[in-house]
């Protein structure tokens, strides 16, 4: 069995300029969403926070562990909504349901630094795993994926099976797996092939029930017969 990631997920990081702050305050630092998505082998997905409470005009920097620095300037009310780009270091390129990092925020004043403000973030790979055993196809294996959810959003998680390559390919089975975590991670133990059938086939997981495989994670599949 071999595993195909059909994701490419790649967004703009936004840069921010740096200044002298005068006094000291108390930042709060946020992330805007719950999980962000690792796609392995290729950038993982920016990370975007709110901070409030800072000194108006002032420096900062934000640290995420094992991703990425950031330094900017809050605006006239304190406020900042940095963006860093960087690369998670998850430890693994399977399904994960869900590794925390540190976030600190530095602020910059007449005093010196200070850590002012802390949170977390979690990350996830854009993954899918099926369990090789049993050996005998028809029979129910563990499936775990994560990571979709973040990207294209909450819902139940679907698979599709598809024979054929190209414009003659098409769709013989839509199964429900699922509602993921907020990491897009499910586990569950499904049969693999649609049917009783020894050929090549494709099985795409998604958000949804509508298809699309640039939106998908896909595993390719061979089921034949032993002669002994």
């Amino acid at each position: 069995m071999q595993l195909r990631t059909m994701l490419v997920a790649v967004a703009p990081a936004a840069a921010l300029a740096v200044g002298v702050p005068a006094t000291a305050s108390a930042a709060t630092i946020a992330p805007t969403k719950a999980c962000y998505t690792n796609v392995p082998t290729k950038q993982s997905e920016n990370i975007t926070f709110t901070i409030s409470g800072g000194t108006p005009g002032g420096r900062f920097q934000v640290a995420v562990e094992s991703y990425g620095v950031l330094s900017g300037n809050f605006d006239g009310a304190g406020n900042a909504t940095p963006t860093l780009s960087g690369k998670f270091g998850m430890g693994t390129i399977g399904p994960v349901s869900g590794k925390t990092f540190p976030v600190t925020l530095t602020e910059y004043t007449a005093g010196g630094p200070a850590v002012t403000g802390t949170t977390t973030v979690k990350a996830t790979n854009a993954a899918l795993d099926i369990a090789r055993k049993p050996t005998n196809p028809f029979r129910t294996r563990t499936w775990r994926v994560s990571g979709l959810s973040p990207l294209f959003g909450g819902g139940r998680l679907y698979a599709s099976y598809v024979n054929g390559k190209g414009s003659s390919s098409k769709v013989v089975k839509r199964v429900r797996l699922g509602s993921p975590n907020a990491c897009g991670y499910l586990k569950v133990k499904r049969l693999l092939p649609p049917k009783r059938a020894y050929r090549t086939w494709t099985v795409f997981v998604h958000v949804g029930p509508s298809l699309d495989k640039n939106k998908s994670l896909a595993f390719n599949f061979r089921t034949f017969k032993r002669y002994y």
